[in-house]
């Protein structure tokens, strides 16, 4: 019971310390950092090293492919050039692996009085030093957690009813496969799994052969674990967990062929290899989870060309990744701040002419819209997050007073941005549940009607700066404008008129479409105010 409960202690301490190290030093997915992956990945060789590095230091390929997908998805980065990264980081993330076959025990327990000393002085919280402390912590957890296994797989060793319930003699080599499959599938962690099985390989439990076997298992459910993990990937940024899986496929094949060669042909392959070189059992199952990325990257480099075609086949561009991506922001417009402000602006003016597809397919002359509405609301939010992540990064490099009105003006304006395609999403669908009730068909056309006008005159009005037409559009937008009052009056007639013969449903829908168009009304006068005011560069 112990000796279980001292594996399933280090199990939870590794989970633990390798997510708090890839969460304080995985922190890399701010604008600044986001910038340099998407200028480095540009050759082969530089390629190859961030994704050493990426996978060496937050220790979770996953994490790397989903930070990689925000490149893509915001345009910032091709698939083609992130496919390299995502090869080099899983050879990266095998370090984990390899340490964990050196017992480093003391070292541990040094690194770990050193964290309480950092928490005791209060190091921990200074934001100069947070995330290291935490980093050195969640690496002391990772390696006492390896330690526990190691120590309770030792134990193991003495139990002779569990070496001959998973001994090679009762268990068959398909089944431990299995097993590394299956586990590493809950686990979501490989390095975890395959350390595991190296502590019960090196206390005696299982053969190599039988280890081999719960590594390969993990290795190549780790290429799946990507697909029931963190966010679901459209576009063409689902083609990097599709290459992802070709990887591990591509190199767990073609590291079973070899021991396969190895045991039935009697061929110096693997083993053979760890032998000459005096490796331990767990030494020599390390080595072959490194080995299986290593052939991974060999057996698909030269299928690059079909294998990318096969890619954009599967995971062809979406609407929300194309309507998401900026048309005029560019990063290295941030030196220039008047500029950068005139092509944020822009940007914004861009987003405003879409607004419109949130009612035209309401409307009777509105016609089939280009894309699905839910395209167009996901990818203009992301386009407006791009927007502000672009404001927050130039109003850190320019912090000039003369600026300070243009930032807080424009801050104004993306805030007021989101409400409206919030405001606007849950009008179109509250209304939407109005189209069926003929008795409402009068005021439903009608405040369909006067949004788009307002939606119309609040883009164009954007776009020329004319000071008449903001004034007209600001005197339509007043609280107690004729536009307001006759959609008050005439809901509220109708309500008393239909109030015993309109559906439960209905009733809800009519209050919330008034309640949201009143917003919108009062969000479109805010907007242009705000427009009103001194243009950027005057």
């Amino acid at each position: 019971m112990n000796i279980a409960l001292e594996i399933i202690a280090g199990l939870g301490l590794f989970v633990i310390g390798i997510r708090v190290l890839g969460t304080y030093l995985g922190q890399i997915a701010g604008r600044r950092m986001r910038t340099l992956v998407g200028r480095a990945v540009g050759g082969q060789r530089v390629a190859m090293s961030l994704g050493l590095l990426l996978g060496a230091v937050m220790q979770h390929t996953n994490a790397v492919i989903f930070m990689l997908a925000n490149l893509v998805q915001a345009g910032v980065l091709d698939t083609r050039r992130a496919l390299p990264v995502i090869a080099a980081a899983n050879l990266g993330a095998t370090v984990v692996v390899l340490v964990a076959s050196v017992s480093l025990k003391g070292a541990v327990f040094v690194l770990l009085a050193l964290i309480g000393l950092a928490f005791k002085s209060g190091l921990h919280e200074a934001a100069r030093w947070r995330a290291l402390v935490w980093a050195a912590l969640g690496i002391g957890l990772l390696f006492l957690g390896v330690d526990y296994i190691r120590t309770a797989a030792t134990e193991l060793k003495a139990s002779a009813w569990l070496r001959e319930a998973a001994g090679p003699a009762s268990l068959p080599l398909a089944l431990h496969f299995g097993l590394g499959f299956v586990v590493t599938l809950a686990v979501q962690s490989s390095s975890v799994i395959t350390i595991v099985a190296m502590t019960v390989a090196k206390a005696g439990v299982f053969d190599l052969s039988h280890g081999a076997a719960v590594v390969l298992g993990a290795c190549l459910a780790s290429g799946f674990t990507a697909f029931t993990t963190g966010p679901r990937l459209h576009g063409s940024a689902r083609q990097l967990l599709l290459f992802q899986m070709v990887l591990k496929v591509a190199g767990v094949t073609a590291a079973a062929a070899l021991l396969l060669l190895e045991q039935v042909a009697d061929v110096p392959m693997l083993f053979a290899a760890a032998s000459m070189l005096g490796l331990t059992a767990a030494q020599t199952l390390a080595m072959l989870y490194v080995v299986v990325h290593v052939l991974s990257d060999l057996v698909v480099h030269p299928l690059h060309g079909p294998l990318d075609r096969w890619l954009h086949r599967r995971a062809p561009h979406s609407d929300e990744e194309r309507l998401a991506r900026p048309s005029f922001l560019n990063d290295d417009s941030l030196a220039e701040p008047e500029t950068a402000l005139l092509l944020l602006e822009r940007e914004q003016r861009a987003l405003l002419q879409g607004l419109t597809d949130y009612v035209d397919g309401l409307r009777e002359e509105g016609g089939a819209l280009a894309v699905r509405l839910e395209a167009r609301h996901t990818g203009s939010q992301r386009l407006l997050a791009e927007c502000q992540e672009f404001l927050t990064a130039l109003s850190d490099r320019h912090r000039s007073h003369e600026l300070l009105e243009d930032f807080m003006r424009q801050r104004s304006r993306l805030e007021l941005g989101g409400s409206l395609l919030e405001t606007l999403w849950n009008f179109q669908a509250e209304v939407a549940q109005l189209k069926g009730v003929p008795a409402l068909q009068g005021l439903v056309h009608a405040i369909l009607e006067s949004t788009h006008l307002l939606l119309m005159q609040l883009a164009e009005a954007a776009e020329s700066k004319d000071a008449e037409e903001l004034e007209a559009l600001a005197l339509m937008t007043q609280d107690r404008s004729d536009t307001m009052d006759q959609v008050r009056r005439r809901g509220m007639a109708l309500s008393a008129q239909l109030s015993t013969q309109l559906p439960d449903q209905a009733r809800r829908s009519l209050f919330e479409a008034t309640m949201y168009f009143e917003r919108l009304v009062w969000l479109i006068g805010r907007y242009t105010r705000l427009l009103q005011a001194p243009a950027v560069l005057d």
